[in-house]
Formats: C-alpha cells, sequence, structure tokens
C-alpha cells in the first residue's frame, strides 16, 4: 500500500486530475462563450480563483502574509499578467475556433517553451530534444490539417 500512495505515483495521478480539470475547464469555456461575452467569464474566473486562493493561503501552515510575499516582485506581476495575458487569449481563441482546434494548436506549448528555454534560460537542448521538437510540429501539422492539405494558415 506504501508503494502505491508513493511520491511518484502520487505525481502522476495529480498530473492526470489535473489535465483532466484542464479539459473539462476548457469544454465549459468554450460552452460559456456561445451565451456570454469573454470578459464577463474572466471576470468570473478570476473572482472565483481570488476566493479560492487566498482562501487556501489563509488556512496554510505559513499564513496569508508569508504566501504572497516574495523577493521578486516584479517577476511576480509579469508572470501574473501573462497568465492573465493567456487565458484571455485562449478563451477568445474559443469564441472563434472550435475546441478541438484550439488544443491542436495549444499542443504546440511544450515546444516553444523548450525553443525559449534554450534560448532565455541557458539550458542544454540536445539533438535529441532539437530531433522531438521537429518530429512534435509535424505531427502538430498533421492534427490541423488531418487530410494532408499542408501549407495553408
Amino acid at each position: 500500500m506504501a508503494q502505491l500512495l508513493g511520491k511518484r505515483n502520487m505525481g502522476i495521478a495529480l498530473t492526470i486530475l489535473s489535465t483532466l480539470i484542464f479539459a473539462m475547464q476548457d469544454a465549459i469555456t468554450k460552452q460559456l462563450v456561445s451565451d456570454h461575452p469573454v470578459w464577463f467569464i474572466m471576470m468570473v474566473r478570476f473572482w472565483v480563483l481570488l476566493v479560492i486562493a487566498v482562501g487556501w493561503a489563509m488556512i496554510s501552515e505559513q499564513g496569508l502574509y508569508n504566501v504572497v510575499r516574495t523577493k521578486r516582485p516584479v517577476l511576480q506581476i509579469i508572470r501574473g499578467l501573462l497568465l492573465f495575458a493567456e487565458i484571455c487569449l485562449i478563451t477568445f481563441a474559443f469564441s472563434m475556433l472550435g475546441l478541438a482546434d484550439v488544443t491542436a494548436i495549444f499542443q504546440a506549448h511544450p515546444l516553444i517553451v523548450t525553443g525559449l528555454a534554450a534560448l532565455f534560460l541557458g539550458e542544454t537542448v540536445g539533438w535529441r530534444r532539437i530531433l522531438a521538437m521537429f518530429c512534435g510540429m509535424a505531427g502538430l501539422l498533421v492534427m490541423l490539417q488531418p487530410d494532408g492539405n499542408i501549407g495553408g494558415w
């Protein structure tokens, strides 16, 4: 039983659970944008997130003050603004495209992060990862154009 509840298995289970939550969240957002303005959905989403985050921080061992305290407030503010922009843009995308199309395009983000990590963070990206990135991009093109009509936007 201890093996079943080990850190590795717990990490795998939490990753699967978070993937399911994100998928449900995207499907619900796609459904909501057909009836409500994007900005209304964003407002409700972030107010609910604020209530949950503050409540969770208040009951944590560190307390609210220690949870929000940071040595790099400017970077945290930039990070928050980028997260807000990303969620706004994907919500707008759901209002203009289908759920499958947006999800397929969004699958390129690990490839982009890998490239940017090498560029900005100086991380080593060997030939195997570069080859995997090219294979991933080819797979992305297949997902977006399964009929083989590759070449258009």
